[in-house]
């Protein structure tokens, strides 16, 4: 007689190993899919820094003047209404504020025609044309770094904002020590630079648009105090690649002439 008593048995090897096996490919995609995401983060970013380097330097063809500092921008597209320079209003608008005409798009807020000239840059790339987007040309609320995706600056593939200021011969504790001239940058929100890379990650743009070395060409990494790079020294300094964390940012930069 067929015995009518419930199984109590559980899964087999066989059921487990195929249940191991399918979490296994999923895990293996998933991790795949974060990689090919990342993979289209970095392309754009380095696609972005060539496209705002073109439109730089068909700005000057155009213009004659760098965006931002162009001294007169109110005559192409008018006066800002709510007045130049004290001007805070956050609004996206072509209406304009004329720079000092210095050849320099200053990196920090200042008095007189200089104010916001590198929130200024944007507004004026936007309102010739070369880039996508409307902006207000001024700092966002917060501070004087406040930079506001959409508002007052565009926002880069990798979920911040690019910044466009003037360095020139500079050099610190944080920075290698070069003639930065203009330069291409990631900002934060409220700070200033944030890290978006990893050595290796960062070596491979470095590799691509320059000279794979951190302390000299065009792509200079920041920062220089063994993190980001193997020593404080830009002759000796290279990327530790085998650091897996996001420590390194990157200043690249456009070659625009300031004197």
């Amino acid at each position: 007689m067929l015995s009518t008593r419930q199984s109590t048995q559980g899964f087999t090897l066989v059921e487990l190993s195929i249940v191991l096996v399918i979490i296994g490919l999923l895990m293996g995609g998933l991790m795949g899919g974060k990689a090919l995401i990342r993979g289209a983060e970095l392309r754009g970013y380095t696609k972005d820094y060539e496209t705002i380097r073109i439109a730089l330097f068909t700005f000057i063809d155009n213009y004659h003047a760098i965006p931002g500092d162009m001294p007169n921008a109110e005559e192409v597209w008018g006066t800002d209404p709510h007045g130049c320079p004290s001007n805070a209003v956050q609004t996206p608008r072509k209406e304009t504020c004329n720079g000092d005409g210095n050849r320099r798009i200053h990196s920090t807020v200042h008095t007189g025609a200089t104010i916001y000239e590198r929130f200024r840059a944007w507004q004026h790339l936007a309102n010739a044309g070369l880039i996508e987007g409307v902006y207000s040309g001024v700092t966002g609320p917060n501070n004087e770094n406040h930079y506001v995706p959409g508002i007052n600056a565009p926002a880069t593939p990798l979920d911040n904002y690019y910044a466009i200021q003037f360095f020139g011969n500079y050099s610190s504790t944080h920075n290698f020590p070069s003639d930065y001239g203009h330069i291409i940058r990631t900002i934060g929100g409220n700070t200033s630079a944030v890290y978006d890379f990893t050595p290796k990650e960062l070596w491979n743009i470095d590799t691509k648009m320059d000279d794979g070395l951190p302390g000299y060409g065009r792509v200079i990494a920041a920062p220089r105090n063994g993190s980001c790079t193997t020593t404080t020294d830009p002759d000796t300094a290279v990327y530790p690649r085998n650091v897996k964390s996001r420590v390194c940012s990157a200043s690249v930069k456009t070659g625009v002439i300031y004197d």
